[in-house]
């Protein structure tokens, strides 16, 4: 139903269907669907520089299920946005270890933070990951390229 309201350029009344449902209280009988739309919620308040408000949802999400990939991923995002990168990979590392690894978008921004951090040996790490799954992600190759070098100096 969100989905469709967004897709019909009705984006107004799907924030405000999203609205009511995040301040919903959590019940166990819905909360995979509530999960859901708080996480859906979250993106948009991010999209609208609204981080606290965001931060909040996923907070709640990661209480009532802590292992949510998806809520790390964009607390992840916000602490790289606050140019907290030391939050920033303790929440994509968990992410990355929540999608077992598969996840290129989330090793990308955790390599990504371990090059800004300078701690080559683990973007290294993570790009070789990566990489043997996906042999020519372009992205990874560039972090690549630009750590190996740091690891012989």
């Amino acid at each position: 139903m969100i989905l469709s309201k967004f897709i019909s350029k009705k984006q107004n009344e799907a924030k405000e269907y999203l609205k009511s449902i995040g301040k919903q209280p959590y019940s166990p009988q819905y909360g995979e669907e509530l999960e859901k739309a708080w996480l859906v919620f979250a993106d948009v308040l991010l999209s609208v520089k609204k981080t606290s408000s965001a931060k909040g949802l996923l907070d709640r999400c990661l209480k009532y299920n802590s292992s949510c990939g998806k809520a790390e991923e964009l607390l992840g995002f916000i602490a790289e946005k606050d140019s907290n990168l030391i939050q920033a990979v303790g929440h994509y590392k968990r992410a990355w270890e929540l999608f077992n690894q598969n996840s290129p978008t989330v090793g990308y921004r955790l390599a990504h933070c371990y090059l800004e951090l300078e701690d080559h040996v683990n973007c290294v790490s993570i790009c070789k990951t990566i990489l043997k799954k996906q042999k020519n992600n372009e992205d990874i190759q560039k972090i690549l390229a630009k750590s190996l070098p740091e690891l012989r100096a």
